[in-house]
């Protein structure tokens, strides 16, 4: 959440706190948050919604509340919504990118509607749309018929009717913003994840990367080399880079074209004059272009000099 290359875990509870917790146990800055509500909160949608580097918290009470925070603890500017007062809200938000522009935050109500706002709570055009029963589960988004563009999975509760509906954005290997947040059920968005077998596959043999995976810099801290791993799910154009703390930028590891796999590469531990830098905290910034892969992650390095 706060981009030092640390997991956090962001716990909703029954009677409508929001925790943030680092690597640790800790609270981090700003939470708990008490959203006001007084009720139970969905899953939270950990999402790149308003254009800063660090993402937001996107979640929703059962008593109809739609509520998004950034890393801070503090609110989304104009949000809480209440879409359909007097109707819960059930399932978890999901964010999507439903033409060609930035995301939009999804959720279903059980008054039958599907509402969508951008970013600071402006309802999208066309929106809500009206379901003939209760919209009490979280929807799938996907690429369903090879066109290249994102389909959502809609299910209502009475009379079960399973809909689609499609839409503008166009992504050659689009997201999976739903409960679970990916194809492994993670739950963890940008996380670094372990390279699974699939069902049936012979144990002794790794299936395909379907994600981008960038490792722990190792060794950390460190007084001299620093070597990085990271897996490509296709080919793309890589840019590895290191900054200080400042933001400025210290050496270029790699910037190439390099095709799907694992790459193992390292850092001197010298500036772009070959200089040794001060000791302290650096970051390394991985950032991806490629045919539906557009990824930037970052990974804190302690350097000692």
């Amino acid at each position: 959440m706060d981009l030092d290359g640390d997991v956090e875990i962001a716990v909703p509870t029954v009677d409508g706190l929001l925790f943030l917790l680092d690597d640790q146990g800790l609270d981090m800055p700003g939470f708990p948050v008490d959203t006001g509500t007084g009720s139970p909160l969905s899953s939270v949608a950990l999402v790149p919604l308003v254009g800063t580097s660090e993402p937001e918290m996107v979640t929703n009470s059962r008593n109809g509340m739609v509520l998004a925070y950034d890393h801070n603890g503090l609110p989304v500017m104009g949000f809480p919504l209440s879409p359909d007062p007097g109707f819960p809200l059930q399932a978890m938000p999901v964010v999507a990118n439903l033409d060609t522009g930035n995301n939009e935050i999804l959720i279903g109500s059980d008054s039958g509607n599907i509402w969508a706002w951008h970013a600071f709570a402006a309802l999208v055009d066309g929106w809500p749309r009206a379901l003939d029963g209760a919209v009490s589960f979280t929807p799938a988004f996907g690429e369903l018929d090879h066109d290249y563009r994102i389909e959502g999975v809609f299910l209502t509760r009475q009379d079960p009717t399973l809909v689609v509906l499609g839409f503008q954005s166009s992504h050659l290997n689009p997201p999976w913003p739903m409960f679970g947040h990916d194809p492994r059920n993670t739950g963890c968005y940008g996380c670094i994840e372990d390279v699974v077998t699939g069902v049936g596959e012979d144990p002794g043999t790794v299936a395909n990367p379907t994600l981008v995976q960038f490792a722990p810099p190792t060794p950390n801290p460190s007084s001299g080399t620093t070597l990085f791993s990271f897996t490509l799910p296709s080919r793309a154009a890589v840019c590895l880079e290191i900054f200080d703390a400042r933001g400025v930028r210290v050496r270029t590891v790699v910037k190439e074209e390099l095709l799907a796999g694992t790459h193992t590469t390292f850092w001197d531990g010298l500036d772009r004059r070959g200089r040794r830098p001060a000791s302290g905290i650096y970051y390394a910034h991985l950032r991806l272009r490629g045919p539906g892969l557009d990824r930037e992650l970052t990974r804190k390095i302690v350097r000692l000099r």
